[in-house]
């Protein structure tokens, strides 16, 4: 055994830190690789993706529409975020989201009025007086989840939204 490799001695410790650093080396440049890999591949389909942008532009809402299906697209929806919305959650809203049940369109004249006829006994004539439109309300507030702090001032005096009441 020469004097150098003894255990204890000082090239010892030298050698093991070396072999370690090589060996972590090793670990970088196998990494390096795996990046510069995924760093081409992903620039490929940005430049893909640049191409197919101009092209889809000039197809029908039809061949689009297959375009998707070849990919197999799916929308997956998360949680619904109530936005700054203080009280009770809207129950039409709620039950919505928990059956998965779509928002119907919106009514026809001759649909709407049937509404009325079921709303009315809910609510005094005042509500169906002001100069805010009702069937606004009511067809926009499905479509926004009952969160009246991102609705149209028309639909509502600010002093009704719950964000801008006194505290």
């Amino acid at each position: 055994m020469s004097p150098s490799s003894r255990p204890g001695s000082p090239t010892t410790a030298l050698e093991a830190e070396l072999a370690e650093f090589r060996e972590q080396l090793g670990f970088a440049q196998q990494w390096l690789e795996s990046y510069a890999k995924q760093e081409s591949r992903a620039g490929n389909l940005v430049d893909l993706a640049a191409d197919a942008e101009e092209r889809l532009k000039s197809l029908t809402l039809e061949e689009r529409k297959e375009v998707v299906a070849l990919f197999d697209v799916r929308v997956v929806l998360g949680d619904a975020a109530v936005l700054g919305k203080p009280g009770v959650r809207c129950a039409v809203s709620e039950w919505h989201w928990k059956t998965g049940t779509k928002v119907p369109p919106n009514p026809d004249d001759e649909q709407w009025e049937k509404v009325l006829e079921v709303l009315r006994p809910f609510f005094t004539k005042r509500h169906f007086t002001t100069k805010y439109d009702i069937r606004l309300q009511f067809e926009g507030k499905g479509r926004m989840a009952g969160v009246w702090t991102v609705t149209p001032l028309e639909w509502t005096p600010t002093s009704a939204r719950p964000c801008h009441r006194s505290r």
